[in-house]
């Protein structure tokens, strides 16, 4: 079996301002065990209802048309919450149900319109049977648009990298390959790390690119 994925409560809640707001389910019921569902493979967030959401995805032919076993479902696309408990989680989901009635929709990478995923720079088919654009050779690139044009078109990376997974990153300026892992905001015990990302001097404002802001009311870093 895959091993299991983690995620501290703070990083699920955000000060309940998440861009990506998610129930958390107990599962198995009254196992003081908590998770969010979500498919970072494919870009999918979930419903009111996320068990029966996840394991209808993974009945989908994205994943091989896999049972729809709810148990299945948390394993393949759980997120396990250390540190929650049910005031917690109650705190967390009154959260999330008063979005969705107020008009909040997860994302769902395959609801897109071409439109908008052109303006993501992804493919303009989310259809799992679709055939993916080969790569062709671009000679004359320079009557064609930039290259940096040409490679978002034939971009293939990780567009949604998971808090404690390590990836293999490329630094141009050296022109090397470095293990690149994602660090979650508030506690880094799911990075395998103690403390939080504020005590390790990362957030620092000399060190933090122009381009992000802090929020303090938030508690949260973003788009300048």
């Amino acid at each position: 079996p895959p091993a299991q994925k983690s995620i501290s409560f703070d990083h699920v809640y955000q000060n309940g301002q998440p861009q990506y707001k998610h129930i958390i389910v107990e599962y198995p019921t009254n196992s003081c065990k908590y998770y969010i569902l979500k498919c970072e493979e494919h870009g999918v967030h979930f419903n009111l209802n996320p068990l029966v959401g996840a394991a209808k995805h993974l009945h989908s032919t994205q994943h091989g048309n896999l049972s729809k076993e709810r148990a299945q479902a948390v394993e393949l696309l759980g997120y396990n919450i250390f540190d929650c408990d049910e005031n917690k989680m109650q705190q967390n989901n009154q959260m999330v149900s008063d979005a969705f009635q107020n008009g909040y929709k997860p994302f769902n990478l395959n609801r897109l319109t071409k439109a908008e995923r052109k303006n993501l720079n992804l493919p303009g088919d989310a259809s799992p049977t679709a055939t993916p654009p080969k790569a062709t050779p671009t000679p004359n690139l320079a009557h064609r648009g930039s290259t940096r044009e040409a490679s978002q078109k034939l971009f293939v990376g990780i567009t949604h990298p998971v808090p404690g997974e390590l990836y293999l990153g490329y630094w141009p300026n050296e022109k090397r390959n470095y293990a690149v892992a994602m660090l979650p905001f508030g506690d880094l015990r799911v990075a395998g790390v103690q403390g939080t990302l504020e005590g390790t001097g990362l957030l620092d404002p000399s060190r933090v690119p122009k381009c992000y802001v802090y929020d303090r009311a938030r508690n949260v870093w973003d788009w300048a």
